[in-house]
């Protein structure tokens, strides 16, 4: 699973970017091949991950991740999203400008229910529901083709945007309080599998 943390720029406003990322984004990315499930999230407190945004990328399998990453269709999609919405700041922050690869000895990522928890670092998890985070991966359509000789996926402990190393992510029906720990709170904006009126 990626989770890909973002600011868009100031031209995102709620009324006209949620709406896109339902109706354009979001069947966009769950029809390429190898994505499992992509889904839309917006946290309730953007200090909380220096990001007001994140996206669940589920892949069908570890042999998707190259080919969604660089699909060529995604790439050109990408391209009128910065366009489009940009990114805060100039240059996007290390958390804009790089996705956490993780990983996990469970079932896939599959949006549950409106609202998400997500715990970094938590303390303890039933068996099959942390995930552990193993790359950061470059955002080539925010920050360009990493320059030769310089990989576009870094193991976590040389590159670590979210300064974590393990996740725990729960779905509830209702907003969740904030509490112990690293701790965020999620709305989802847009899923395959929520309808779209709650969503």
């Amino acid at each position: 699973m990626v989770l890909i943390t973002y600011t868009p720029g100031p031209a995102a406003r709620a009324e006209l970017y949620e709406p896109w990322l339902r109706e354009e984004d979001n069947p966009t990315f769950n029809r390429v091949p190898g994505v499992g499930e992509y889904s839309n999230w917006k946290l309730a407190d953007p200090a909380a991950l220096d990001c007001s945004h994140f996206d669940f990328l589920d892949l069908g399998g570890p042999e998707d991740l190259e080919r969604v990453w660089f699909s060529s269709e995604l790439d050109r999609f990408r391209a009128r999203w910065v366009e489009r919405w940009g990114y805060r700041g100039a240059r996007p922050d290390p958390v804009s400008g790089y996705a956490t690869l993780f990983v996990r000895d469970g079932p896939p990522m599959r949006a549950e229910a409106r609202y998400a928890v997500l715990d970094f670092e938590p303390a303890a998890v039933p068996p099959g529901r942390e995930w552990t985070a193993i790359a950061a991966l470059r955002k080539h359509w925010a920050l360009g083709r990493a320059p030769q000789g310089e990989p576009w996926r870094w193991p976590i402990a040389q590159m670590n945007p979210l300064r974590c190393a393990s996740l725990e992510v729960r779905f509830h029906d209702a907003p969740a309080p904030p509490g112990p720990g690293r701790r965020v709170v999620a709305e989802c904006i847009a899923s395959p599998f929520i309808r779209k009126e709650s969503a």
